[in-house]
């Protein structure tokens, strides 16, 4: 069939008939842009107080002989309390914002704005924010009207997209423009937050609709060689339309004037349906030839170049091409998979543009300087974007490094010096209740979170489940296929791989004799005896596995360690999890921490799902890793912080059980679904269901009041009250407002330590080292024994459900076993050892016979190791000194995460020999308990609050005054204080925001 291509030989790839077409098409992307980020502008926030009636004549008194600013400020001073700023660069008192004293002259007593609300108009006349009253309780309904745009873009998107291809790129360019104009109008008249939102989101629909055909028509209509050039220069307008609406925005201070002023203009696009053609393209793909060729003539004509007639008449009598539709995109296994990684890439660079441009009002300085610079800088960006993708780096490293360089630049806020407030949250429980209902439906949530992260953690164990596999030998599929009309699968397989495969000792311990080679065949199978390596691939037995990423990605023979290597993988990505969850978490708070760990499971499992190669799909577990963390993590803290603190090592431990539970949901689900791929959706698409959470769970109070976010905390502090049915006396709320930062320091003012310090002292450097050992073998051998469940015999998946069952007596055991006279120490110690000669045991139990008693022991050992999980946690928390115990602990993480880097490889060395793997997971468990011995009981002991402490914490005595520092600490003469709000189980590493879990 003729390509429209074919005829731009001839027309010119970009002739002036093009290049008028092509400015008109510039002209119209510049209004949407105004559209899309006015919003910055529309409903900007600024300063707010109660409106109190009764003061107005005193102002219109004062206003006579002073300025407006100097009256504002005497009434606030006698009419609204003052606050801490929780801006984050601000310090000292502000006015609130959303109360006012109940009685002007004989009371402190406060109540809620009953009046309305007074707005600071000095920059801004008018906004939505003011008009709206999006203030306070309401204040969630501005960023509901940004949304709303964008899911305007959304729907938007997919109508004028199918409108475009199925009606034309013209029509459907001129409804998106009267979209915008009418809604655009409307919505400067919006009566209420409502009419507005919906006015906003047939905006964005209008306005993703020219962008999407004014892209697609100026891509259309040149050739080849200038598509990136077209592409690009037409999408710069963008940046010119968004610092206009910056300009504008400085001289129209009135939303509603300003709406009207982006919105009328774009009457005059109508006109275009006149000016600008339709593409010949897309009439050439639907079979409208007369029209196609009009056009063409007209090009050919103000391009004064000639078309040759037979050109006209293949035209006429080429047939219609065949028309895709939406299902096209995920038929094929390779079009779906590249779809889904462009979905992606379009996913993430709207979130993080949209995010950014909607930002600039929030970064301080000029709002109007900040909009305009965010829309220049968009121009260098086009002109890097012209010419970055046809040097060498091509489309894909060009589209793959300006998104790191985003990202990177993105992660680097998070290090720029803030200033922090802090108040005591403990305080505060005393009145609401440890463990309240409140909490407890929050908890419950959270628990739930906590199931996915570990089905993803052992999922590996069936996605890729080694199967015995053979060479597959093409010249016999013929003999096969004829030997299956009349004979079972399994025989007719045998009666192959006997002419064809050669006999080799088996290397599995309950094997005896000759088994079917994996990795070689026979060179000729009837003739010789000589032996090659298998050349056309390999056959699977797929009786109980139907696939499995070992069978489609050929992980056998000299690819075998990159099933392995895909587990370690995942276990690179907890480590990486922990880091940058953990820090944002502390940046951006809880939720929103939560939400992007969610978001990674949920995109990284489904995208795992669709990997065309081990690389890709080693990479995506890694990403899944990440998000499993970053869940359990964020889920297991939140969980912590919500509670007093009794309650901490409670909650702190019942969590463990739902991530047992998710252990066992694993096996159930394997067990009904044997393909691997159907599998990994299974376990990644429900992950989107917890971004509902974000309008259910509550942010933490305690880290709200830990950066001065204190008008949220007490907004939550109140519902928790009310939900829990206790009243919080009103002075609370007044200190909430008023608290300035605390900071809990030991009474010698001892400065701050680092990680050296746990390595300078001899004492400190050898419980460092025993404790880091401890964790790198406690995870190691967790890891090692809960992937090696398809390797101990019998069923594969009662093996992973026991796993995962026998995890919920040890958190038991582990809740009250070092609450009773054994201690930490020697509870610690026990389990281990316990676990360490169950895993040696295994090599003197029959085996081959008795293989429950195997089976049994493998159980016994992953029980002892999951307690000592749990205690290890505790334990060394109450090791570190007050000010390297955050550092010890995440040190201590690390160390946790290179055995569960290692397990992976520990299992695969089995290869040497069968036993080898059990073998070392005993030694190393049964030397970490013996260590455990040499390190002090802290049951009952004070918390080391400084450095010389920590050092002093469970040395021998060296004289008499010395006695008490066996188990505890060696005290000054003055008196020892513990820290305020913490328990003497070390919860207080939550307060402090660790980086860890007591699992992932």
């Amino acid at each position: 069939m003729l390509q429209f291509d074919d005829v731009l030989e001839y027309l010119r790839e970009f002739g002036l008939y093009q290049k008028r077409a092509y400015f008109l098409l510039c002209l119209v992307y510049t209004l949407p842009a105004s559209h899309a980020f006015a919003q910055v502008f529309l409903a900007a926030e600024t300063d707010h107080w109660c409106y109190i009636p009764e003061l107005e004549k005193y102002e219109e008194d004062c206003n006579v002989s002073n300025t407006v600013m100097f009256c504002q400020d005497m009434m606030k001073n006698h009419s609204i309390p003052s606050m801490e700023s929780s801006s984050q660069c601000g310090s000292g008192l502000v006015y609130g914002n959303c109360e006012r004293y109940e009685n002007l002259s004989y009371s402190n007593d406060t109540m809620k704005c009953n009046h309305g609300w007074r707005y600071d108009r000095s920059q801004y006349k008018s906004t939505v924010f003011q008009e709206f009253d999006l203030v306070c309780n309401r204040y969630f309904l501005a960023a509901l009207s940004s949304s709303m745009f964008q899911l305007g873009l959304l729907v938007g998107g997919v109508i004028f997209g199918a409108l475009s291809d199925k009606i034309g790129r013209m029509p459907s360019m001129m409804l998106a423009v009267l979209c915008m104009l009418v809604a655009g109008t409307a919505c400067a008249f919006s009566p209420n937050i409502i009419v507005y939102s919906i006015c906003r989101l047939i905006i964005g629909c209008g306005v993703i609709g020219v962008w999407l055909i004014a892209f697609v028509l100026a891509t259309e209509y040149v050739g080849p060689s200038k598509r990136v050039i077209a592409g690009m220069v037409v999408s710069s307008f963008t940046s010119i339309g968004c610092t206009i609406l910056a300009v504008f925005a400085y001289f129209i201070r009135y939303w509603w004037i300003l709406q009207l002023c982006i919105s009328i203009p774009t009457a005059i696009f109508l006109s275009f349906w006149w000016l600008i053609p339709e593409s010949p393209r897309w009439l050439l793909s639907v079979g409208k030839y007369n029209r196609a060729n009009k056009i063409i003539k007209a090009c050919a004509e103000v391009n004064k170049v000639t078309v040759p007639d037979s050109m006209y008449e293949e035209m006429s009598n080429d047939n219609k091409e065949e028309m895709g539709n939406a299902l096209d995109l995920f038929r094929l296994p390779n079009m779906r998979r590249k779809t889904l990684n462009i979905f992606y890439n379009w996913f993430t660079v709207a979130m993080v543009y949209y995010g950014l441009s909607l930002n600039t009002s929030n970064l301080g300085g000029n709002d109007y300087l900040n909009a305009f610079l965010a829309g220049a800088v968009e121009v260098p960006a086009y002109i890097l974007a012209i010419f970055l993708p046809e040097t060498r780096l091509g489309r894909r490293w060009s589209q793959s490094s300006t998104l790191i360089l985003g990202g990177v630049a993105c992660v680097l806020t998070l290090f720029t010096p803030s200033s922090k407030t802090m108040l005591q949250f403990d305080d505060i429980l005393e009145y609401l209740g440890e463990f309240g209902l409140y909490q407890k439906r929050a908890y419950i949530l959270l628990c739930f979170v906590a199931i996915l992260p570990a089905s993803h953690a052992f999922a590996q164990v069936f996605l890729a489940a080694e199967t015995d596999h053979w060479c597959y030998v093409p010249e016999l599929d013929k003999y096969e296929h004829e030997c299956s009309l009349n004979n079972t699968v399994m025989f007719c397989q045998d009666l192959v791989k006997n002419h064809s495969i050669p006999s080799e000792d088996s290397s599995y311990q309950c094997d005896n004799g000759l088994v079917y080679s994996n990795c070689e065949r026979y060179e000729n199978k009837t003739y010789t005896n000589d032996t090659i390596e298998c050349n056309h691939g390999w056959k699977y037995d797929r009786s109980q596995y139907k696939s499995t990423v070992f069978q489609e990605f050929d992980l056998v023979c000299d690819r075998y360690y990159l099933g392995a290597l895909s587990s370690s993988m995942y276990m690179v990505g907890l480590m990486v999890g922990a880091l940058v969850f953990g820090a944002l978490s502390d940046k951006i708070g809880r939720l929103p921490a939560l939400m992007l760990a969610v978001m990674c499971m949920a995109f990284g499992g489904t995208a795992c799902a669709f990997s065309p190669n081990i690389a890709v799909y080693s990479f995506f577990r890694l990403i899944v890793g990440c998000g499993g963390m970053g869940m359990f993590l964020v889920s297991f803290v939140l969980g912590t912080e919500l509670v007093g603190p009794s309650k901490r090592v409670f909650t702190g431990i019942v969590i463990e059980f739902f991530f047992s539970f998710g252990y066992m949901l694993l096996a159930g689900l394997a067990y009904l679904i044997r393909y691997w791929w159907k599998l990994q959706l299974t376990l990644a698409v429900p992950a989107s269901i917890f971004l509902t959470f974000w309008w259910i769970l509550p942010e933490s109070p305690r880290w709200l009041l830990s950066v001065g976010k204190n008008k949220r905390a007490g907004k939550i502090i109140r519902d928790c009250a009310k939900v829990n049915k206790v009243d919080v006396p009103d002075s609370v709320y007044k200190e909430i407002s008023q608290d300035t930062v605390e900071t809990t320091k030991p009474k010698d003012e001892e400065e701050k330590g680092n990680a050296l310090d746990l390595f300078r002292m001899p004492n400190m450097r050898k419980k460092s080292l025993n404790i880091f050992y401890n964790w790198f073998t406690i995870s190691m051998v967790y890891y090692g024994l809960s992937l090696n469940t398809s390797n101990l015999g019998g069923n594969d998946y009662l093996n992973a459900f026991l796993s995962g069952a026998v995890e919920i007596p040890a958190y038991i055991l582990a809740l009250f076993l070092p609450e009773t006279r054994f201690g930490r120490r020697w509870s610690l110690s026990s389990t281990l050892i316990l676990g360490g000669v169950a895993c040696v045991l295994t090599l003197f139990t029959p085996a081959c016979e008795l293989q429950w008693i195997g089976i049994a022991l493998a159980m016994t050992g992953k029980f002892a190791v999951s307690a000592a999980f749990a205690i290890v946690y505790v334990f060394s928390a109450e090791i570190y000194p007050t000010p390297v115990r955050t550092i010890g602990m995440g040190f201590s993480s690390m160390c946790a995460r290179v055995g569960g880097i290692l397990a992976p490889q520990m299992i695969l060395i089995k290869t040497l020999w069968e036993p080898l793997p059990i073998i070392i997971f005993g030694a190393t468990s049964i030397l970490a308990g013996l260590l455990t011995l040499l390190l002090p009981e802290t049951r009952n002991q004070k918390l080391p609050e400084t450095l010389m402490e920590g050092e002093r914490f469970g040395k021998k005595s060296k004289s008499p005054d010395d006695s008490n520092s066996q188990n505890g600490t060696n005290l000054p003469k003055y008196e020892h204080n513990e820290m305020k709000g913490i328990d003497n189980r070390g919860a207080d590493v939550i307060e402090k925001g660790t980086k860890d879990t007591n699992r992932l």
